[in-house]
């Protein structure tokens, strides 16, 4: 009984590696996401910027302008530029991590379908977060192991208490020849078989060990329970912080969402503004800056999403692969 209660703590805890591979494969793959929306962003960035370059030489030629103002957001297409260049290498170190999770070549190059990271639904919105932390209290595997080895320690302790009074039972049999005689003859030759039943009881060290033994099997049981018990609050613990990330992510979502689209606005408004001589550069600059940070923060909001469900998945004990 005791064996296979070991054998059940070995598979939960195959189940606990395999749960924790998937998730950091995951985590490897939005990290891609991550830089190859970075790099687009950038690359938009730019376009916006050299854009506006135009405008401002434009703006500079009919007499509205100097050439500082020229100078300043050239300067500013430079710059990002060079972001742009340095993102084309955080997506290849993205790539290398990726491929050593999943074991690949280090020179292969892979690559999400994807250019801008979307938002994922891995589980429903309508979950509870009653719901979730009682799913995970049952599906989670390092409970399962737990829970196993409890079970493992309890055998244990029934076995050295009841060991004492449960004697070693030796079973024996014999068959041959019996014969007798005077002097040197033998005569009268008949079967004979033999069967021997031996029991034997054992205490050690005259009854110290068998004590010391027994209190030996209950501290091992007691750390059984108390090790589930600290796992369970942790488990609790893990989903509900999970949870109320991924809540406040939700959040976020949104607000970048709205917040980019604003910026999206305010940068059509100043071009316009530009173009009928009225605006001035330097305030259209501003648009772009503030839409290139709107870009990034909708970025980040959304690997982030991505990033708390899959922890919030993990942390209820459901394998990535399941979901839809």
């Amino acid at each position: 009984l005791v064996a296979r209660q070991q054998l059940d703590v070995v598979r939960a805890r195959e189940t606990v590696v395999f749960n924790d591979t998937l998730r950091n494969a995951a985590l490897a793959y939005l990290a891609l996401v991550e830089a190859q929306g970075q790099r687009a962003n950038r690359r938009a960035d730019l376009d916006d910027a050299s854009a506006l370059l135009r405008q401002t030489r434009a703006f500079v030629t009919s007499g509205k302008g100097s050439n500082a103002d020229t100078s300043r957001i050239a300067a500013d297409v430079e710059r990002r530029r060079q972001r742009l260049a340095m993102s084309e290498s955080d997506v290849a170190v993205a790539s290398a991590e990726l491929a050593r999770q999943l074991r690949l070549d280090p020179a292969t190059t892979l690559f999400a379908l994807e250019e801008q990271a979307v938002p994922v639904e891995l589980l429903e919105e309508s979950d509870t977060l009653e719901r979730l932390v009682d799913g995970a209290l049952q599906a989670r595997p390092e409970l399962e192991a737990l829970r196993a080895g409890v079970d493992a320690a309890e055998a244990a302790q029934s076995a050295a208490k009841w060991r004492p009074w449960l004697p070693h039972v030796l079973l024996g049999v014999s068959a041959g020849g019996f014969a007798g005689g005077a002097g040197n003859e033998m005569g009268r030759m008949d079967g004979r078989a033999d069967f021997d039943v031996l029991a034997v009881w054992e205490i050690e060290n005259l009854g110290l060990g068998t004590d010391a033994a027994r209190a030996t099997a209950a501290s091992r049981e007691r750390q059984a329970a108390l090790s589930l018990s600290q796992t369970r609050d942790a488990v609790v613990t893990e989903v509900t912080t999970a949870w109320h990330r991924l809540v406040a992510s939700r959040r976020r979502l949104m607000i970048s969402q709205e917040r980019l689209k604003q910026a999206g606005e305010s940068l059509r408004l100043h071009r316009l503004r530009i173009r009928s001589l009225v605006g001035l550069p330097l305030e259209a600059q501003q648009s772009v800056e503030s839409l290139s940070q709107a870009r990034q923060d909708r970025l980040e909001a959304i690997v982030d999403f991505n990033r708390g469900q899959v922890a919030l998945l993990r942390s209820v004990g459901r394998p990535l692969g399941g979901a839809d």
